[in-house]
């Protein structure tokens, strides 16, 4: 919210809200309805959610409270007292927060499939308030800010956001305690790998590849790992002689190939692609 300030200290409408003593409160997302009260002299506070215990004074009792709190309201509006009021309190008798509850991790899906696609969506998705622990283990929401710590990106790994916490009066925040959390975007494992046809390596009188080096050349730089139901990926792949291959011997021969998947992708069970180089005798 917002609190609007009117220079008459005894208004009570205008642009259809309500004053109380000249303050009223509009919602900060209400910018319109904002920006009329600035083109119009008011004055506007932000970031309040509610109108406060003195706004509702009028400006005799203001001038008693401020008495009462060895504040000198000589010459000062309405706001201007309240606003030195709220800085006594916020300065020499607030009752700070001594702690901050501590947010579970926030799933964020996995780099395939996403639940939020950037910092802002994340932050729309965050609470709006968190419980904040004074006294000796009181508790008392508060507002909170968020802010994108880590650069948040669709990538697997932790990312911290960090959360300003708004004191409400007469609760403060003397030690700047913060709020976090973590939003964690998991790897996605693959559980196959692409079955690769059998190559004609030719017969033993004209073999098409003289050894297992020029096999390798041959073989595919890279192959596809498989997850779910119809998902791929692209990994790189370093091909190894397994039968030892021998021009001379007819025979299916074996080479393996070991995966290096890019970021975000993970093999657990170790699963390699092979391919067989079949050598004919005639």
């Amino acid at each position: 919210m917002a609190r609007i300030y009117s220079l008459n200290e005894n208004h009570n409408c205008d642009f259809g809200v309500d004053f109380f003593n000249g303050a009223a409160a509009v919602p900060n997302r209400d910018l319109k309805t904002i920006n009329r009260f600035v083109l119009a002299g008011y004055t506007v506070v932000l970031d309040y959610d509610e109108l406060q215990l003195w706004d509702y004074l009028n400006k005799e009792e203001l001038v008693k409270l401020a008495d009462f709190l060895r504040i000198d309201s000589t010459d000062l509006t309405k706001v201007e007292i309240v606003a030195a009021i709220e800085n006594r309190i916020a300065n020499d008798m607030a009752m700070n927060i001594s702690d901050v509850e501590i947010l579970a991790d926030i799933n964020g899906g996995t780099i395939v499939a996403p639940v939020y696609l950037d910092a802002a969506a994340v932050i729309a998705a965050l609470p709006k308030t968190v419980e904040c622990t004074y006294a000796s283990d009181e508790k008392i929401d508060l507002e909170v800010t968020w802010n994108d710590t880590d650069a948040y990106e669709v990538a697997s790994g932790s990312y911290t956001f960090t959360g300003t916490i708004i004191p409400k009066l007469p609760f403060g925040n003397a030690n700047a305690l913060e709020a976090t959390v973590e939003v964690v975007i998991g790897t996605v494992n693959i559980t196959g790998v692409e079955t690769l046809a059998n190559i004609d390596g030719g017969t033993i009188a004209a073999p098409t590849y003289a050894d297992a080096a020029a096999v390798i050349a041959a073989l595919p730089a890279k192959v596809n790992g498989t997850f779910g139901e119809t998902g791929t990926v692209e990994a790189d792949v370093t091909w190894v002689d397994t039968d030892l291959y021998d021009a001379g011997v007819a025979g299916d021969y074996t080479f393996t190939g070991t995966l290096t998947l890019p970021a975000g992708y993970t093999n657990t069970d170790g699963l390699v692609a092979t391919v067989e180089v079949v050598l004919l005798a005639e």
